[in-house]
């Protein structure tokens, strides 16, 4: 993959900006996880 000298100044945003979007989604699987796990604990 080649970039153009022109957008490498912007990927070390693109990077956050994906980092930041995977810890957002994981984050969200994460907390559904726990409320289902919470619902589980107290439906025994």
């Amino acid at each position: 993959m080649q970039r153009s000298p022109r957008r490498v100044r912007s990927t070390a945003k693109d990077v956050i900006k994906s980092t930041a979007q995977a810890a957002v989604g994981l984050g969200r699987r994460a907390a559904r996880l726990g409320m289902d796990s919470i619902k589980r604990a107290s439906n025994r």
